[in-house]
């Protein structure tokens, strides 16, 4: 019997976090990533969830902010990205901020050893279709 494979594209915050919980479920995830293949004028680095603006996730505060009650929802789920947000934290006052390079390292390291994980370094550039495949990626205008 051969097992599906779910193919996501790009390893930002979403993409890592959706590889992520899609593997705990036992799926077996492609996370595909165009760096350092394609890069980019705001990344830095090769690393997966990369922030390239700003080192904040807003508040963690969830008494009294929704992003705040994000956060603590997406804890209680496993969220990878909440984890090593919490392990590379810095002081920022109510404010979620992290360690830029730690964090991004953090993640990178939890997926690539994931045994449901493949990280493919790669540019997507067509996504293939078949009968009853469902696809979010929209053709190029």
């Amino acid at each position: 019997m051969t097992r599906e494979i779910l193919h996501i594209v790009g390893a930002g915050l979403a993409g890592s976090e959706a590889a992520w919980q899609a593997a705990q479920a036992g799926v077996m995830v492609q996370l595909h990533e165009m760096r350092p293949k394609q890069r980019t004028d705001a990344h830095q680095t090769d690393g997966c969830a990369e922030l390239v603006c700003s080192n904040s996730f807003r508040s963690d505060d969830p008494e009294h902010n929704a992003v705040g009650l994000l956060h603590a929802e997406m804890r209680r789920t496993d969220s990878l990205i909440m984890r090593c947000a919490d392990a590379t934290r810095v002081p920022a006052g109510s404010a979620l901020a992290v360690d830029r390079e730690a964090f991004s390292a953090m993640v990178t390291q939890a997926l690539t050893t994931h045994p449901r994980i493949t990280l493919v370094r790669a540019v997507v550039e067509d996504v293939p279709r078949r009968t009853g495949a469902a696809s979010s990626l929209q053709p190029a205008r």
